[in-house]
């Protein structure tokens, strides 16, 4: 017992090490300037504006489906817009040590996977994962994550349900 809470407590201190420069950095970019003072402008303006800009005159029309990446625009405390791009970060790694799990059977192996996955993420200057575009490129890759466990499922139980879901997923997330 001793030992797994020592575990959870290095382990904690380990993400909150990684995530508080994230959480403190602010917006990266132009893109996330303009976003950032659209949704300032108001919410009706920000979202006529993407559904004008982005669906309409650029054709995206099935990108606007379900699409999150405007989540953490909507707040105007900075620390609780990248609080949103954070839980979207912890989420897809979270889900991927799942799927290791499921694919190994092996908990000590799916964790260190993605306690390197933390570590390493690049915290730089430039515009990438995770310093911007977070919700952007994560939404589809936890779709597709929650898809590949909805396949484990079916293929090991035999269960349509699963097997749908994985479908709907899959090709929600494609269309993002």
């Amino acid at each position: 017992m001793k030992r797994n809470t020592n575990t959870l407590i290095i382990g904690l201190i380990l993400i909150i090490c990684v995530i508080f420069p994230m959480l403190t950095q602010g917006i990266m970019c132009n893109d996330e300037v303009q976003l950032r003072l659209s949704a300032q402008m108001g919410i009706g303006h920000f979202f006529k504006n993407y559904f004008v800009t982005e669906c309409l005159e650029k054709g995206r029309m099935l990108g606007a489906i379900g699409n999150m990446k405007f989540l953490g625009y909507i707040f105007e405390n900075r620390y609780v817009y990248r609080s949103v791009d954070i839980i979207f970060l912890l989420a897809g790694i979270a889900l991927f040590g799942y799927v290791i799990y499921l694919l190994f059977k092996n908990v000590k192996f799916s964790i260190f996977v993605s306690i390197m996955i933390l570590v390493f993420l690049p915290i730089t200057f430039e515009h990438s994962l995770p310093n911007a575009f977070v919700i952007l490129t994560m939404q589809p890759l936890i779709l597709l994550e929650v898809s590949i466990i909805l396949y484990i499922k079916y293929i090991e139980q035999e269960n349509i349900r699963a097997l749908i879901g994985c479908v709907f997923l899959f090709l929600w997330a494609m269309c993002l």
